[in-house]
């Protein structure tokens, strides 16, 4: 038997580096990674694998087909279940939190629902499809607790659903089937099943109650995330002392932290395992449990993010924690001295009384306090199922059961604001919600942009370097090459990422520093180090010295033209960066040349670097560039705002 899961994501988390653990479809992949290796241990004979559309469903020929759907994406469901039974004649077997919330919503093409959670339903339906085929119908359907049924035009619901008793008795999950997703991001690894927070309410199917899993069971999970990590990263020249860095594992549930005994004894099998060694952690907290004895514990294993979900100041939703702006200040400053970055989730509306004053507060807090995030997203939320909202906005409708099929499901987005957003709240209309939703998200977006932190992008992810270093290596050099690295900043070091025999000389106090080679240098690498020299053509000309008569130099510089660039001159105090930023001088393109000319030098290869986020910035660019030209006299092409690195690639004139 083949069994082909196809989760329904929104098409844009398949772009390139947008694939986010804040997203819904991010969490429903995960899930099916725990189902497949459920099947797998139970009836080894089932090769059950995950596709992405129905094309590539159909190519594979499955058996039966598991749809997982949240409830953005539920008004997918009953087109794509009508067309593959057009293709395959199939059995549709439809899950996830909508379902689970919204029993009576079964659309007409698919055979059966599950309630609940979905490993011991979903176990059942295969081993009942290995024994009666496509004659698997309701007399089977009605057999398997927390199912529901199409049966001649009518729906029937059997007995509720069972709840695997003891999670620890579960395999690991196959992390290895979402490899392939384009933009895929850091593993999750549930430590419980629970419905206590927004997230695990709306990403998971209902649980009765609360179970969790035991901490060798969790280490082995993350040991497991890690073999995996090692064979997608082989092919990478990484050093043992950065490979960590390339291996983020996300922990979501509140209660890794809360369950104080058992994160005393995670801490104890991470350290004895060395998990902290391979791995960094992204641990979901609330903001209670940020203090100095649960950071300490966390530090020492190596967490390096921390992920908030917030809601308005006042705020009295069960599903969102409860903070004030002192507590939450002093949280931050607490992860400051902890060297722990915090990212964030505000969810606007959470619930039916959110008033305007709340909102008007909490943006006054994150104006004036927006630096102590690394990253902040902003959502509205609709009445999802399964939430106090839901209950208010469906017995103000007062929706039956052919209604829910017109519902506007794919407005329900906590990732992007829908005009169509149903709502259910008292004191907040939608033109308001739209006005503060976009002015948090302008808010946000100004100081999410990596690019308007540092001129010289130190943020830059260590994978994404990895990948770089690894074309450049390809590129421009053989293994027997010598590499002279000039650095900058030990952020900024490539020399972890080269096969090739790499020496390397500091920029300290605006100076070279370090002994010279000892043998003549086929390629000399620059990355920003240029900037940081109080006087750039000595140390260029001083770098030439150090090359073979056929030797290259390859020099990145931040583009001064740049929107992040201007934004940090405009920040500085004379003519020096903020000590973060060593950058003494900017070096504009043409000078650069004249540089090189000067020094014996000739161009080989112009390229340049152009920022993440552009749709997010182009009103500011847009504003930026015709102020220049208004009051500046200066015509900047909108487009060069964009570049934020200038790479140059120069041969030695022998």
């Amino acid at each position: 038997m083949k069994l082909g899961f196809l989760p329904l994501f929104k098409p844009e988390s398949f772009q390139e580096s947008s694939f986010s653990a804040s997203g819904l479809d991010y969490f429903s992949a995960h899930l099916i990674g725990e189902l497949i290796a459920l099947i797998h241990e139970q009836v080894p004979e089932v090769q059950a694998f995950i596709q992405l559309s129905m094309g590539t469903m159909l190519k594979r020929s499955p058996d039966a087909v598991v749809i997982w759907a949240t409830s953005p994406c539920f008004g997918q469901v009953a087109s794509l279940a009508e067309n593959l039974k057009t293709y395959l004649d199939t059995p549709i077997w439809l899950a996830g939190p909508h379902i689970s919330y919204l029993p009576n919503s079964l659309p007409e093409s698919v055979d059966a629902g599950i309630i609940g959670e979905a490993d011991l339903p979903l176990l059942a339906l295969v081993k009942a499809y290995l024994q009666h085929g496509n004659k698997l119908g309701s007399i089977q359907y009605r057999k398997i607790a927390g199912l529901i049924y199409q049966s001649r035009g009518r729906m029937y619901s059997g007995t509720p659903a069972q709840e695997a008793p003891n999670l620890n008795r579960l395999p690991i999950p196959e992390y290895q089937h979402l490899q392939s997703i384009q933009g895929f991001s850091a593993p999750i690894v549930r430590t419980s099943r629970i419905n206590d927070t927004l997230i695990t309410t709306l990403a998971y199917p209902p649980t009765r109650k609360p179970r969790l899993l035991h901490p060798e069971h969790i280490c082995t999970q993350i040991e497991n995330i890690v073999a995996n990590y090692k064979k997608l990263l082989a092919g990478y020249a990484v050093a043992p002392e950065q490979a960590r860095y390339l291996r983020p594992v996300f922990i979501p549930d509140f209660q890794f932290v809360l369950q104080k005994k058992r994160l005393i004894a995670l801490q104890s099998e991470i350290l004895k395992r060395k998990l902290h060694l391979e791995c960094l952690f992204i641990v979901h907290l609330p903001p209670e449990a940020i203090n100095d004895e649960n950071l300490k514990i966390l530090k020492s294993i190596s967490v390096s993010k921390i992920a908030l979900s917030l809601g308005p100041f006042g705020h009295q939703s069960s599903l969102l924690p409860t903070c004030t702006p002192d507590f939450l200040k002093r949280a931050l400053e607490l992860c400051r001295h902890f060297h722990i970055g915090v990212v964030g989730q505000l969810f606007l509306n959470p619930e039916v009384n959110t008033r305007p004053a709340q909102l008007a507060k909490t943006y006054r807090f994150f104006r004036d306090e927006i630096q102590g995030f690394e990253r902040m997203h902003v959502s509205v939320l609709a009445p999802y199922p399964g939430t106090p909202l839901w209950d208010h906005y469906q017995s103000k409708l007062r929706l039956k059961q052919e209604d829910l099929a017109h519902v506007p499901w794919d407005s329900f987005d906590w990732e992007h604001f829908s005009p169509s957003l149903p709502l259910a709240n008292t004191h907040l209309d939608r033109q308001y919600l739209s006005e503060a939703y976009h002015s948090f998200k302008k808010l946000f977006d100004n100081n999410n942009s990596p690019t308007l932190k540092s001129p010289i992008n130190e943020d830059l992810s260590l994978l994404t370097k990895a990948v770089n270093a690894q074309q450049f290596s390809e590129l421009y050099l053989k293994k027997e090459d010598r590499v002279l690295e000039v650095v900058a900043h030990p952020d900024l070091m490539v020399k972890p990422f080269l096969f090739q025999s790499v020496e390397q000389i500091f920029v300290k106090a605006g100076q070279l520093s370090g002994p010279a080679p000892q043998e003549p240098i086929d390629l000399a690498f620059m990355l920003g180090s240029l900037n940081c020299l109080r006087d750039p053509e000595a140390g260029l000309e001083q770098i030439a010295k150090y090359l073979a008569p056929e030797g290259r130099i390859y020099i990145i510089i931040p583009n001064p033209s740049f929107l992040g660039s201007i934004s940090q001159i405009l920040k500085w105090k004379g003519e020096h960066s903020s000590p973060q930023n060593k950058i003494l001088k900017f070096i504009t393109p043409e000078h650069l040349k004249q540089m090189l000319e000067k020094y014996g030098f000739t161009l080989v290869k112009q390229d340049y670097t152009i920022m993440e986020e552009v749709e997010a910035i182009r009103p500011t660019v847009e504003t930026l560039a015709n102020a220049i030209e208004k009051y500046g006299s200066q015509r900047i092409p909108q487009d060069v705002l964009y570049v934020n690195e200038i790479k140059m690639l120069a041969a030695k004139r022998t």
